[in-house]
């Protein structure tokens, strides 16, 4: 979705970490990176 593509008004952004799934080559973590995020 594009900041272009956002109705007027109030917006909310939830993130959810989810645990570790057995039989990965390698186990994941809890970091996260925004590159960039516009709110109105």
């Amino acid at each position: 979705m594009f900041f272009n593509e956002l109705e007027e008004g109030e917006h909310t952004l939830e993130l959810e970490t989810l645990e570790n799934k057995s039989g990965r080559i390698k186990p994941g973590g809890s970091a996260f990176r925004a590159l960039h995020f516009t709110a109105n």
